[in-house]
């Protein structure tokens, strides 16, 4: 019984470790990708290029369940906004929906037998359109956001290379045995 118990703990505390290391990657990366975006000219754009935030919290969410992508994808953005300022907080909402979706579908998709890149793929599709969807109706209601559908279509061609990299960076990571939860 006190195995089954010390199991059951050591568990958990595993659980919650993986969405705190995930939280905190989700809040630090972005910091690293500015760093180098104000070294390359680009300012900011490199985060909106690279969604470096999206990463910790859909390895997390294909690594363990949609629980903690969820958790993760909330805290993400609130903890970096409390420490960094950032994301701006007009951007706040739409970000944190789109890492809970990222978190929901991921970890949904997650026990199907599809390939990672297609599992990837289709995450990425369905947290794209949600967010979309969200700040149009955000933007009707929040006199900060005004945007229109061609200004969201022209975000998600901007973070296209941030696609490309999760595409590239995943995989490996949900993949490798180095890094079990």
């Amino acid at each position: 019984m006190e195995k089954s118990i010390n199991k059951n703990t050591h568990g958990i505390l595993r659980y919650i470790s993986a969405i705190g290391v995930a939280t905190l990657c989700a809040v630090a990366l972005p910091q690293v990708f500015h760093a180098f975006g104000v070294f390359a000219g680009m300012g900011g754009k490199f985060g909106q290029m690279f969604l470096p935030m999206y990463l910790p919290v859909l390895i997390l969410a294909f690594k363990t369940n949609a629980v903690a992508g969820v958790i993760a994808g909330i805290l993400s953005p609130i903890v970096s906004y409390a420490i960094s300022g950032m994301p701006a907080p007009s951007m706040l909402p739409l970000i944190a929906i789109e890492l809970v979706c990222f978190g929901i579908f991921a970890g949904l998709i997650n026990k199907t037998k599809m390939n990672i890149f297609a599992k990837v793929l289709v995450v990425q599709l369905l947290s794209r359109i949600l967010r979309i969807a969200a700040t149009l109706i955000l933007g009707a209601f929040i006199s900060d956001i005004s945007i229109t559908a061609t200004a969201a279509l022209s975000g998600l061609l901007l973070a296209l290379p941030g696609y490309i990299l999760q595409l590239l960076v995943v995989p490996y990571f949900v993949n490798s045995r180095r890094f079990n939860i």
